[in-house]
């Protein structure tokens, strides 16, 4: 998941665009001060892939940051929802590395679908990380 921040001279505030691990658009936070014409503007013009967002920004002026992850347990734990064995989770947790991390974060939800489409109950936390569960694309999986 990646996370750009924009501001422009056009503007006041700033927006925020979040593309998922294939690079589509997943959702903006937009707390800027717009016309009408820019809202719509925006709404109409939307940078749908990770791969035009930076010359869409040089269109309008914009300075573009990509905001880092939140890689930390506790942002894990709250993704992943079911709050069972911490204790054994965390250190499994810490020994990964930086993209598996963002994985094992960025796959909780689609793993989450897959399980309930399929009527299957979801792993603890420490059998998500031990058994890599984090390693399979889940929203290709049937």
């Amino acid at each position: 998941m990646k996370k750009y921040m924009l501001t422009s001279v056009l503007f006041t505030g700033t927006v925020v665009f979040v593309y998922n691990a294939e690079g589509w658009l997943v959702g903006f936070d937009n707390s800027a001060e717009f016309s009408d014409d820019q809202h719509l503007w925006l709404i109409k013009n939307l940078p749908l892939k990770l791969g035009v967002i930076e010359p869409w920004s040089k269109k309008i002026k914009g300075t573009l940051k990509e905001v880092p992850m939140d890689l930390s347990f506790d942002v894990f734990w709250e993704t992943y929802g079911k709050k069972i064995n911490r204790l054994r989770t965390e250190p499994l947790y810490k020994k990964l590395d930086d993209t598996a991390k963002a994985l094992a974060i960025m796959r909780v939800k689609p793993y989450q679908t897959y399980c309930k489409n399929n009527n299957r109950g979801i792993a603890d936390p420490e059998k998500y990380l031990r058994n890599g569960y984090y390693d399979t694309d889940w929203s290709k999986e049937r």
